[in-house]
């Protein structure tokens, strides 16, 4: 018994085993953090989908406004919204590290560094980097086996829904009205219509997500339009719509609420979003 007992006081005492875990995020920064990680906020809706996806959600301190899916995620504590995260908060919930998207973040990254918490910008440019930032997540949070085999399901899964097909449909996509924004070729958003099966026909030149003009829009003259938000009451009788294709064929759709979400969020839904897609292409060829 007293042997028991030493060897119980021996295993109290020893102590925790702490290491440090470098990571390289999506815009090239090596972030150091300690673990074993245990406790992180999430601000990124993306990343918070792909921990829940693969079974890691109990590391999970906070999340942002914005993040609403899955349905158990509004349940967790709030830590700002996405376009303006609540540093004050992050810092009070102490988290060894913070997933940001990026971006409209930039602001908080900097003030959360300089308060010396880690910050790991995930930012998928690609339907590959997907996969990729799963298994980043998974090294963080060390879900080990079972959350790869996750991560190999969701990659052969979007293997078989991107489309092959050579004769695709010329699609402009459009995130808002007033300026006119457009969806860029070479934006995530972008590239996920062409795997639908969609040529983007708004060009790379002037970034991910563009101004653009009326003028453009006739010139680029789409089989198909994507609205990417809630428009106006009579955007069908926009007069530079009715100048193309799309317009005089009346294959013009505003896109919204959740499949809205699976378009515009690089996650694990992102093959649901592929298959909605598909349709909206191949209903239009047949008017």
């Amino acid at each position: 018994m007293k042997k028991i007992s030493v060897l119980i006081i021996c295993l109290l005492a020893a102590p925790v085993l702490i290491f440090s875990m470098s990571i390289t995020d999506d815009v090239g920064r090596t972030v150091e953090v300690k673990g074993p990680v245990n406790k992180i906020v999430c601000i990124s809706p993306a990343h918070t989908e792909m921990i829940y996806y693969l079974g890691l959600e109990s590391k999970l301190a906070a999340v942002s406004k914005n993040c609403d899916y899955p349905a158990q995620a509004k349940l967790l504590p709030k830590a700002g919204d996405f376009m303006n995260p609540d540093e004050e908060q992050i810092i009070k919930l102490g988290p060894q590290a913070v997933i940001s998207g990026g971006g409209v973040q930039k602001s908080a990254i900097y003030k959360l560094e300089s308060m010396g918490v880690a910050v790991i910008v995930l930012y998928p440019r690609e339907l590959s980097e997907i996969a990729s930032d799963m298994r980043k997540l998974n090294m963080l949070l060390g879900g080990g086996r079972k959350a790869e085999k996750r991560i190999a399901e969701f990659e052969k899964k979007l293997k078989k829904a991107v489309s092959l097909k050579r004769d695709k449909i010329k699609v402009y996509a459009e995130i808002w009205g007033e300026p006119l924004m457009a969806v860029s070729e070479n934006s995530f958003t972008g590239k996920l219509i062409n795997a639908a099966g969609g040529q983007n026909v708004v060009a790379s030149d002037n970034g991910e997500y563009p101004k653009i003009s009326k003028e453009e829009i006739i010139k680029a003259n789409p089989e198909k339009i994507l609205l990417f938000y809630n428009p106006e009451k009579n955007y069908l009788k926009r007069p530079y719509f009715l100048a193309t294709k799309a317009g005089k064929n009346k294959t013009i759709t505003a896109v919204t609420g959740e499949t809205l979400d699976r378009i515009m969020r690089p996650g694990p839904r992102v093959v649901e979003a592929i298959e909605e897609l598909k349709i909206l292409l191949q209903e239009d060829a047949l008017k």
